[in-house]
């Protein structure tokens, strides 16, 4: 029996620490991208209307980890992540919320 409790202890815990993974990684994701969308709101308020590419924040466009952004319309866009093969982190400024996608 005890055993089976120490087992069942060491299980929880493990379930709890990639939880709490989770929510860090998805904490970092949501900071870095809200420096993007940050500098995409700023540009909006100085110039009335959406940058049309990252370039025109004065940023680059790498194929890093660094948050993507694509301008759906002309009052509407996406900053995202790419977090694997087919996972991605998703702002979208018509919900001004974040969401996963796949």
């Amino acid at each position: 029996m005890k055993k089976v409790l120490i087992f069942l202890v060491v299980i929880l815990v493990v379930l709890c620490g990639v939880r709490y993974m989770q929510c860090r990684e998805n904490k970092i994701y949501e900071d870095e991208g809200q420096v993007l969308i940050d500098k995409i709101e700023r540009y909006r308020s100085i110039h009335k209307r959406l940058p049309n590419n990252i370039e025109s924040l004065g940023e680059e466009e790498t194929m890093s980890n660094d948050p993507y952004y694509e301008q759906v319309d002309s009052n509407t866009y996406k900053v995202y992540f790419c977090m694997g093969f087919d996972a991605y982190k998703v702002y979208s400024s018509k919900d001004r919320k974040w969401t996963n996608e796949r």
